[in-house]
């Protein structure tokens, strides 16, 4: 009796060695507000009802709140000897915590969770428990986000996993496959029968998990297939039916679906594989029709204006039967050359003629200047004003063509300046018509306000300054004509009148039309060279012309009398019949280098007054040129009864 109890204790001892315990982990992933998850995945209990599920923005999952205190979400199931648990949450606010119990035993404590989105809360048991797993939740404040949780424990085996496969049950395939068997049970075996219609004998063998078979006969196949293991029972059969019916790949084609061509095209068909034939298709165009069987690849020249619709397929070759049809349709446009310009775009310090001729095959041309009206080409276009010129042009459809594509050119016509402008030294010189330029200095480079509004500044292109003169600008520079008002001094341009905004707390300047609430009314003050111009209309804080050395981008705006770092300066022509010469009966006056030049057919009486009506000078000047010496500014000079205004410089 005791040798038979000694040999049942031992068969048992050796029954419980051959179990193998596995670590598996299993993971809930929600997919809803009410805690669905995916298939085969635990399922889980809370005690509270959700407030919505999140997938857009963060893509945070299930919504518990807000502030909706202590719940619990815990397993419908047990497991055993659990190692692990990590959640993937998010939440709102700092003061939110959670704790865990696995099987009732509480587990490292409670965490405080942070303001985080979907981060991992991770514990580790330390001593493996069984039971069921059970978070307990304090939303004290927003809400708590749960995307998904993931449970590490161990499980005894006692059967090998049932294998599986990688291919489809039912389908069909049209090229030899890999057939793959696995089974989860690690170091398991692969014990596999296939069967076919054409199979004059079973394939069998016996291969490590996982066992791959490659398989090249077109076929019905039937699988038959378990795993096994020393010390486990085998697994319960795994069986697959499928089908191997090779087929040729649809040829390819080089050219698009749908596509629209400009051009003739050589059209390109290919198989997949070397020495195919193709048999084609090509009907299209004005009289195309194709129809032949050529090896790949193929090549057909298309040069007819129309749609074309092309079918190909690549013919039986070895045990792979003909491919499924390849279609394809595209257009082809034949367009017109696009047309030439007589002048190569860039910049030029005179005035241009661009001459346009229409491109190969076309007739006629048409264009437009910086995006304006579309118009024909009839005549050489002139650009004699200064300015940039974008010059768009295409050459029309024709009955067998369609219109070319457009060609853009641009000109930058930059005429040098006949006299400099020079440094205003006092703003009476700002007289009604007057030309001038708003200057700024940065890092000892010169900006001459100009470009278009930006809907807070305008920007600033390079002038140069020699001594107390301007004596080049960039084409964008902005020269503005000076207005007098019973409101203040105007400055306008081709854009409009320089304007800032009533209200605005951010430096807004703009070009208006001059209409009533505009706010294009200043007032100048000039001291040492350093202008003051000031908004008259603005009843905002911003109201200040000023040249913004600070921006990046060099810049004007309009900003507080509190803004130090600003400078602005403003340079006049000196170089108008208005204000540079005059011709009175028997007497011509002149601006001349250190005074005013007068020329007089006889003697006669001169004076010359500052604008504001102080006498500088006085004389008596002989027949012929005398030179009348004063300090360079603006002056009104009288002779013989008639007053001009003057800039000596």
């Amino acid at each position: 009796m005791k040798k038979f109890y000694f040999l049942f204790l031992f068969a048992l001892i050796a029954s419980i060695g051959n179990l193998y315990a596995a670590e598996k982990t299993v993971t809930s992933t929600f997919e809803d507000k009410n805690l669905k998850v995916g298939v085969g995945e635990p399922e889980w209990v809370a005690s509270i009802g959700t407030a919505g599920f999140e997938t857009a923005n963060q893509n945070r999952g299930v919504q518990f709140g807000a502030a909706k205190g202590a719940f619990t979400l815990k397993t419908s199931e047990s497991f055993s000897q659990v190692k692990k648990v990590s959640v993937i949450l998010s939440t709102n606010e700092k003061v939110n915590t959670v704790s865990l119990k696995v099987g009732g035993t509480s587990v490292d404590g409670m965490k405080t969770l942070s303001k985080r989105n979907n981060y991992a809360v991770n514990w580790s048991v330390v001593s493996p428990q069984d039971g069921i797993i059970e978070f307990s939740f304090n939303d004290k404040k927003g809400s708590i986000y749960i995307k998904s949780i993931s449970i590490t424990y161990e499980f005894v085996e006692t059967k090998c996993a049932t294998p599986t496969f990688n291919l489809k049950a039912d389908e069909t395939y049209t090229d030899a496959q890999d057939l793959v068997i696995t089974s989860t049970t690690e170091g398991a075996q692969i014990e596999y029968t296939i069967t076919g219609d054409k199979l004059t004998a079973p394939i069998t063998g016996k291969q490590a998990s996982p066992a791959t078979i490659h398989l090249t006969a077109n076929d019905l196949y039937m699988v038959t297939a378990t795993a096994t293991k020393e010390g486990l029972d085998a697994s319960g059969q795994a069986e697959l039916m499928f089908t191997i019916a090779k087929k040729m790949n649809k040829p390819t084609f080089n050219l698009t679906e749908g596509a629209v061509y400009g051009e003739a095209k050589v059209l390109e068909i290919t198989s997949d594989k070397v020495g195919a034939q193709i048999e084609y298709t090509v009907v299209g165009g004005g009289n195309i029709s194709i129809t032949k069987t050529e090896a790949s690849p193929v090549s057909v020249t298309l040069d007819q204006n129309g749609g074309y619709t092309v079918e190909a397929f690549a013919l039986e070759m070895d045990d792979y039967a003909k491919s499924d049809a390849a279609e394809l349709n595209f257009k082809i446009e034949l367009a017109a050359g696009v047309p030439t310009f007589s002048v190569e775009e860039g910049t030029y310090p005179e005035a241009q003629t661009i001459a346009l001729a229409p491109g190969e095959g076309g007739e006629k041309v048409f264009y437009t200047i910086n995006d304006g009206t579309e118009q024909q080409y009839i005549e050489p276009i002139k650009l004699e004003e200064e300015g940039i010129y974008k010059i768009a042009a295409y050459t029309a459809r024709t009955e067998t063509l369609a219109k070319s594509a457009t060609v853009t050119k641009t000109y930058v016509i930059s005429l040098p300046l006949e006299e400099p402008y020079i440094l205003c030294e006092d703003a009476a010189w700002l007289t009604e018509g007057a030309k001038i330029i708003f200057v700024g200095e940065k890092n000892n480079k010169y900006y001459g306000l100009s470009g278009d509004a930006d809907g807070v500044f305008l920007t600033g292109g390079l002038v140069t300054i020699s001594a107390k003169e301007l004596t080049e600008k960039d084409v964008t520079v902005k020269v503005f004509v000076v207005g007098r008002t019973a409101n203040g001094v105007t400055f306008n341009t081709d854009a409009g009148y320089l304007a800032a905004d009533k209200t605005a707390s951010k430096g807004n300047l703009s070009y208006a039309a001059g209409n009533e609430g505009d706010c294009f009314h200043w007032t100048v003050s000039v001291a040492n060279g350093e202008a003051t111009v000031v908004n008259a209309d603005v009843t905002g804080d911003c109201n200040n012309l000023q040249f913004n050395p600070s921006a990046k981008t060099p810049r004007f705006g309009a900003y507080a009398d509190s803004y130090k770092n600003g400078n602005l300066s403003i340079y006049l022509l000196g170089s108008t019949s208005s204000v540079s010469s005059m011709s009175a009966e028997g007497v011509k006056v002149f601006a001349a280098e250190g005074g005013v030049e007068v020329v007089a057919d006889e003697a006669a009486d001169v004076a010359v007054y500052t604008v504001a009506g102080q006498l500088v000078r006085q004389a008596r000047v002989a027949e012929g040129s005398t030179l009348v010496n004063v300090a360079p500014g603006f002056y009104v000079v009288r002779a013989n009864g008639t007053a001009t205004k003057v800039i000596v410089r």
